[in-house]
């Protein structure tokens, strides 16, 4: 096996283990937290749906919003920025409506055909699953480019700066690390320019296929008319 060989098995290997060990620790134990409070939002949520509708008044009415108070947990933070294109879709108890997610509509419409237990379950395995998926997609890309001998040196940086901000930010979530709320906020945000930056360079990648696709397909239409 060559050299390049090893490098890419490593990228396609490594990156969804390192990355699916930093997630489970910080999903279970936010879960842990969350679980104890299942049984009494599942009763909310079953008097919400046997409940008749309210009473519309003609009067100002005052509205209760229970996600006012709602502060992302630093694992929250890990999650929605760290692991960003998956963690946008589904953070931790994605079954929870306070989640600023992408599928929030979505999810709040779940509560009517699954109960909460089941879809803390379902949703946590889909998260899991997109971490473990977009991590071996960026390992791939990098075996790729690997075995067209084109150094990804400044694919790397990006994937490296996530991974690093990774690790601090999820030790950061366990104990009480109140002197490091400051520092792993930055290299949550850090992480998420990272992710950015890094899906631009895919989206220039693929405009530059497309491009490139199309004077092809011109070339081949002109040659076959000549």
């Amino acid at each position: 096996m060559s050299k390049s060989n090893v490098k890419a098995l490593r990228y396609s290997l490594l990156l969804p283990l390192i990355h699916l060990a930093l997630s489970l620790p910080v999903i279970y134990q936010e879960e842990a937290f969350y679980w104890r409070y299942i049984p009494r939002i599942q009763v909310v949520e079953d008097f919400e749906k046997t409940a008749p509708p309210p009473i519309r008044h003609s009067g100002p009415m005052i509205a209760w919003n229970p996600c006012y108070e709602y502060r992302p947990s630093t694992a929250d933070k890990f999650i929605f920025l760290v692991e960003f294109p998956a963690g946008m879709l589904i953070p931790p108890h994605g079954a929870s409506d306070c989640n600023p997610t992408v599928l929030r509509p979505i999810l709040q419409k779940l509560k009517n055909w699954i109960r909460l237990k089941t879809r803390v379950v379902v949703l946590d395995s889909l998260l899991i699953f997109g971490i473990a998926t977009q991590w071996w997609l960026v390992g791939r890309w990098l075996e790729r480019l690997l075995r067209q001998r084109r150094h990804p040196r400044r694919w790397i940086i990006p994937v490296a700066m996530i991974t690093i901000a990774g690790i601090v930010v999820a030790a950061s979530t366990f104990g009480n690390w109140r002197s490091l709320e400051l520092g792993s906020a930055i290299l949550s945000l850090t992480a998420f320019v990272a992710w950015v930056v890094l899906l631009l360079m895919f989206a220039i990648t693929a405009v530059r296929w497309a491009i490139r696709f199309s004077r092809k397909a011109r070339t081949t239409t002109t040659t076959s008319r000549a």
